[in-house]
């Protein structure tokens, strides 16, 4: 096991990436709130025929623009962000308490 093998660490992100896209669905995809197009797989949806979870995906709750939604974010540099970490607007005065989602 480990570098003879040429095998690497990977984090829990990365195995629910790889799960997902082999298609083995578990826990927040099969609860009703999060939707093909939340995670960037709405291409392999079909419009022309119906398929499981075809109704459901068209709930007005999850076409609501104000619905929170997921993001990713690009770190520029090298030092990387530390646990704890806020995000503020470049050039912005920061207003409130970070306190989280």
């Amino acid at each position: 096991a480990g570098p003879p093998h040429n095998m690497k660490p990977y984090g829990l992100e990365a195995m629910g990436a790889l799960r997902i896209e082999k298609g083995h669905i578990a826990g927040s995809e099969i609860e009703g709130r999060t939707t093909m197009k939340d995670l960037g797989l709405e291409g392999f949806a079909s419009s022309k025929k119906p398929f499981v979870g075809s109704v459901l995906r068209k709930r007005p709750v999850l076409e609501d623009p104000k619905r929170p939604s997921l993001v990713g974010l690009e770190i520029i540099g090298n030092q990387g962000a530390t646990a704890g970490s806020l995000l503020f607007a470049m050039n912005a005065p920061a207003k409130g308490h970070g306190e989280g989602w």
